[in-house]
């Protein structure tokens, strides 16, 4: 089994999918602690579930006390949802695989952070939405892509709701399949590049219908 921290800011989507599909035994994937920059939703929703929980004070120069911290939980994975810009020694100095999940075709609306990407796609009148799963480096939301599903958008017919929702379950599916494909899982279904109205590349290598909307609804 591989283990996860989460670094959060925010309400803690993708680390309350992770951990509910854990705790269904859905996945092979624990959430062993989770760091937070604030008081959040995340961080209530750790503490609630018994997941080892610290907030800290982070900030641009000093990140001293989130690199010991990292290192010690020594999870083999660091999903990086936090609102901060991480240190390149933070990232350099744990064995720990650093990802972070981008609400967007990156490079497009890099640096913006959660949904603003969304909402920044309607101003633009952008054709395509997504989301985007890659590596952390020292140049913001620049690493390696790992993996990415799109959906065209069609502003005038469907609420930023509609997006807002397809969008995060999409990007939970996307960093899901490629923790998987590190952890060197079996694959368990036919892969699989479509789902609802979204496409994945590359393709899932389990069925999204797994989670329904019951599951998605938990979440919220």
């Amino acid at each position: 089994m591989k283990t996860v921290l989460f670094l959060v800011s925010g309400n803690g989507g993708t680390l309350k999918f992770f951990n509910e599909a854990y705790k269904e035994n859905r996945i092979n994937l624990k959430v062993i602690a989770v760091i937070s920059d604030r008081k959040c939703g995340a961080l209530e929703y750790a503490k609630e579930n018994n997941i080892q929980a610290h907030e800290i004070k982070i900030d641009k120069s000093n990140q001293d006390e989130l690199k010991e911290l990292i290192q010690l939980i020594s999870a083999d994975f660091v999903i990086t949802t936090i609102h901060k810009v991480l240190q390149k020694d933070v990232i350099s100095y744990s064995k720990s695989r650093f990802v972070n999940l981008h609400y967007s075709l990156l490079p497009a609306y890099a640096g913006l952070i959660g949904m603003n990407t969304v909402r920044q796609a309607k101003l633009d009148n952008a054709k395509f939405v997504g989301a985007t799963a890659h590596l952390v480096s020292e140049d913001v939301d620049r690493g390696i892509i790992l993996g990415q599903c799109f959906l065209l958008a069609d502003w005038g017919a469907n609420t930023m709701e509609y997006y807002y929702d397809l969008i995060f379950r999409g990007g939970c599916l996307v960093l899901l399949n490629q923790l998987m494909a590190f952890s060197d899982n079996t694959l368990i279904s036919a892969p699989t590049s479509n789902y609802d109205q979204l496409t994945f590349n590359p393709p899932l290598t389990f069925s999204p219908l797994e989670y329904d909307k019951i599951f998605w609804d938990k979440l919220k």
